[in-house]
């Protein structure tokens, strides 16, 4: 339904999807892409101290999902100045993308 045909008065008022608690990496990572901050997150990773490089760097290589809760996302979501809402678009889009 379009706002513009609705009767006067009324609004449209859509409820976003859920956030999905996981969803592929490769899912992620395309997200991320076209929402240019794939480049960053490596980045960021990158300057991390050790351990916490090497075990984000072998995470964000190797694993097959990513948490929506996890500590590494959520501290990388926070260090690119992303709010809750902006990190929960991600996860839908990346849930979409992953349907294809």
């Amino acid at each position: 339904i379009e706002e513009d045909k609705l009767p006067a008065g009324w609004t449209l008022h859509v409820e976003p999807a859920p956030v999905p608690t996981e969803v592929a990496l490769w899912a992620f990572k395309a997200a991320a892409k076209f929402l240019g901050y794939l480049d960053q997150i490596t980045y960021i990773i990158d300057q991390l101290p050790e351990p916490d490089k090497t075990v984000a760097s072998l995470q964000w290589e190797y694993a097959t999902v990513i948490e929506r809760s996890h500590p590494t996302t959520v501290a990388i979501g926070s260090i690119l100045g992303l709010t809750e809402e902006t990190l929960d678009q991600a996860f839908r889009d990346a849930k979409r993308i992953q349907g294809y």
